[in-house]
């Protein structure tokens, strides 16, 4: 297991060379990056949890002019955490898999900085149906958006990806059956 200010790993394998490295702009906020050994071949494994849009858009949502511009800036702000750890999986030369809470679904900026540098995303290669991962406790009491994801690099296969129960959380865990290839 490794944990940080904001991301959790947890695997069967050994977890070696631990770090936990800042997020920009995040007041604090980390993500965690380890090493496995996986049928004795290192695999990089990354943990993270983005930023929250989700009082920008009530503040928006409130019609509140002066939300506007604070938008704005966490917008600008989540790219550049997502660009920032992006560039560190990019520098991988062993297999990656990454999971968490990216607060962002598939069309997105955020998204489109992992898909640049080479991730792919699990549920859309292996999973069937709408894999949301958050929402059942909102309002509506139904999952309805897919903002957690598993991605992983060219260094694996994903055979299929679906999303857990909700009664553990207020996200519905991303989980998949990988192939090491």
């Amino acid at each position: 297991r490794a944990e940080s200010r904001g991301a959790r790993i947890f695997s069967r394998y050994p977890l070696t060379r631990v770090e936990e490295r800042e997020l920009p702009n995040s007041g604090g906020r980390t993500y965690v990056c380890a090493e496995a050994r996986v049928d004795q071949r290192p695999v990089a494994v990354y943990g993270v949890h983005l930023d929250t849009p989700r009082w920008a858009f009530e503040e928006l949502i409130g019609r509140k002019v002066a939300g506007i511009a604070p938008a704005e800036k966490l917008l600008r702000e989540r790219v550049e955490q997502a660009e920032l750890v992006a560039r560190e999986v990019g520098k991988e030369t062993i297999p990656v898999i990454m999971g968490g809470d990216f607060n962002a679904p598939n069309p997105s900026r955020v998204m489109a900085a992992f898909f640049d540098a080479g991730m792919r995303e699990t549920f859309s290669e292996g999973g069937t149906g709408f894999g949301y991962s958050y929402g059942h406790e909102l309002r509506w009491k139904a999952s309805h958006i897919r903002i957690d994801h598993l991605l992983v690099s060219r260094g694996f296969s994903v055979s299929r990806c679906w999303v857990g129960s909700s009664t553990a959380s207020d996200h519905r865990a991303v989980i998949a059956d990988l192939r090491l290839r």
